[in-house]
């Protein structure tokens, strides 16, 4: 998986994935667990405004504990905050966002796109050029071509307006 597939599937931009994974002090492995355990993470902090290092925390206690039928809940150590989370919802969504990150994200090549150079006939055909005389002529002999080109240049001759 690669920075842009990561950050795609979590979603967040990839300079966000970068400094979450210095905050945390993590090596930078772009693994689906990872992924899974960061897009729960950035939920947490977005929605909540939890501190990266708590959400992170919260995240992977989360997603190691059995699913329950209410959903995951946490509350606070003062008791005044609770959050219930949907683990099955959440796995669902970022099943489908992973999926279309895997299949759909391609990385930007710097510079310009590679141009299709074509060269000789093909260039010539693509540019218009009508190649069906020169064809027909090729598929004739050298000297047939000659007597053609002779028997060209007499006509051309003859049509030449004499002095009076």
């Amino acid at each position: 998986m690669t920075l842009g597939q990561f950050a795609a599937a979590i979603p967040a931009p990839p300079k966000w994935v970068l400094n979450a994974h210095a905050i945390l002090e993590l090596d930078a492995s772009y693994t689906v667990e990872d992924a899974r355990t960061f897009a729960l993470t950035r939920v947490l902090e977005q929605a909540f405004g939890i501190p990266l290092k708590r959400a992170y925390r919260l995240a992977l206690t989360t997603l190691r504990e059995p699913p329950k039928p209410a959903g995951w809940r946490y509350e606070s150590p003062d008791g005044t905050t609770s959050i219930v989370i949907d683990r099955e919802r959440f796995l669902s969504n970022f099943t489908a966002s992973l999926s279309c990150a895997l299949a759909g994200y391609a990385e930007r090549r710097r510079g310009r796109p590679p141009q299709r150079r074509r060269r000789g006939l093909a260039a010539a055909e693509e540019y218009g050029v009508d190649l069906g005389l020169l064809r027909e002529s090729l598929k004739r002999t050298p000297s047939d071509r000659l007597q053609s080109l002779d028997d060209d240049a007499a006509f051309v001759q003859s049509l030449k307006v004499q002095p009076s």
